[in-house]
């Protein structure tokens, strides 16, 4: 285990605020959700997090933006080049990107961290957020009057329709597979909260957080399959380190088989008599079965922009004709940025993205690293996510308070605490 591991392991048996840990569970979902009224559509529960965050700090006296670790900024290397794309083509899109990036991911994620302290809370507060999210999405899956609220009052940032009968709205601007993704970072923040824990017993606590991790996977399952995949491939990574962990799984598996065959039919009766059970096992569960996905073919029938002198060095656009979610004509973030930066560009920025994904994960376990810096990496070839913002929010959150116990561990194990005794004194009582 590193210093750092040591150092949070220790801390995080002391038991949490639980003023502060609502707080913080609070803004995290504004962040990751980022709810825009229909009525107010730019005063997004996201932006109102961070400027409320910003103002607290400001009032306390203390600096607003606080880097543990300066290098992760060289992401932003390409502003300049975005910034001047966008006075020339007058299209503000994806300097618009990098602005929420630095805003949400950066600056909100510091603020969130310095505010929580501690590890252990954090990812205590981003599993609640999650779960609580999870729930929504459940319930909102089988309420048609709920649906209707939805489509009514939240802007949506995504073309799935709220009354899609085969996918949940929740309570977000954001939906389908994108959403999915938010939710599998629930499974991502309990396998941290159990690994930061590093406790052999398996206690009540543990077991809360396994069964909260397999809620926000199972929302997964009313919104996309792509935080669906991610999900199992966390909860497969996690449950290899611990043999504990392993075993409760399979007894609540064995547990949860029956009990779904059992209730099964009387949630069919809460479906509407349009809705094919069929269609959506296949849907959800095809990509398990076959290995072949609807997505997956459809991504790769979409026409990749030819190199030319103008891709070379990118259009600078973002704003898509109307039926289409960008002007390259195509889903994949790295289509999309090659298009827009260019290629040289887009190499470069790629390059910088995978680098500063394996520096968010110093803190981890080698094999646990890897896996994060890929699936953040595989997932960008269907969709931009990385400007969706809640991944790194996430890695980067927990990133600030890692370091942040690395460098003060590294003054508590250089000495013994100012009140211990010398190793050679009599203990206390003895003659």
């Amino acid at each position: 285990m590193t210093i750092a591991m040591r150092h949070v392991s220790a801390n995080a048996t002391a038991p949490a605020n639980p003023w502060r840990l609502t707080l913080v569970a609070l803004l995290c979902f504004a962040i990751l959700y980022n709810v825009s009224p229909v009525a107010l559509p730019s005063l997004s529960t996201g932006r109102v997090a961070v400027l409320l965050l910003v103002l607290a700090f400001v009032l306390q006296g203390r600096c607003i933006y606080s880097p543990r670790d300066p290098w992760l900024l060289l992401l932003f290397f390409p502003l300049p080049y975005v910034l001047a794309q966008a006075l020339v083509t007058g299209d503000p899109g994806q300097l618009s990107r990098f602005v929420h990036l630095a805003l949400f991911s950066f600056l909100g994620a510091n603020l969130v961290a310095r505010l929580a302290g501690r590890i252990d809370l954090l990812l205590k507060a981003l599993l609640i957020a999650v779960c609580v999210q999870a729930v929504i999405i459940m319930v909102s899956f089988f309420d048609y009057e709920y649906r209707v609220w939805a489509e009514a009052n939240i802007e949506l940032g995504t073309n799935i329709e709220t009354l899609n009968l085969y996918r949940a709205p929740g309570f977000t601007s954001t939906g389908g597979s994108a959403l999915s993704v938010v939710q599998s970072l629930g499974v991502l923040a309990g396998g941290l909260l159990l690994h930061v824990r590093r406790s052999r017993a398996w206690g009540l606590g543990n077991t809360a957080t396994l069964l909260a991790m397999l809620l926000c996977l199972a929302s997964c399952a009313f919104v996309g399959r792509t935080g669906l995949i991610l999900s199992f491939v966390y909860l497969l990574i996690f449950s290899l380190a611990s043999g504990n962990m392993r075993r409760l799984l399979l007894i609540l598996i064995a547990i949860a088989v029956p009990v779904i065959a059992f209730v099964l039919p009387a949630v069919e009766s809460l479906l509407p008599s349009s809705f094919s059970i069929d269609y959506f096992q296949d849907y959800v569960f095809g990509f398990f079965l076959t290995g072949s996905d609807a997505s997956v073919t459809d991504l790769a029938a979409m026409r990749v922009p030819a190199l030319s002198m103008e891709t070379m060095l990118g259009t600078g656009l973002t704003s898509a004709p109307e039926g289409q979610s960008h002007p390259s004509g195509h889903d994949s973030g790295f289509v999309q940025a090659y298009f827009t930066l260019g290629l040289v560009y887009t190499a470069a920025f790629y390059a910088t993205y995978a680098w500063v994904l394996l520096r968010l994960g110093r803190w981890l376990p080698s094999l646990l690293r890897w896996v994060v810096v890929a699936s953040f990496l595989a997932i960008e070839v269907k969709e931009p996510y990385l400007f969706k913002y809640s991944g790194m929010f996430v890695l980067v959150a927990c990133h600030t308070l890692a370091f942040r116990a690395k460098r003060q561990s590294r003054h508590v194990d250089a000495a013994p605490p100012p009140d211990a005794a010398p190793s050679h004194a009599p203990a206390m009582g003895s003659a």
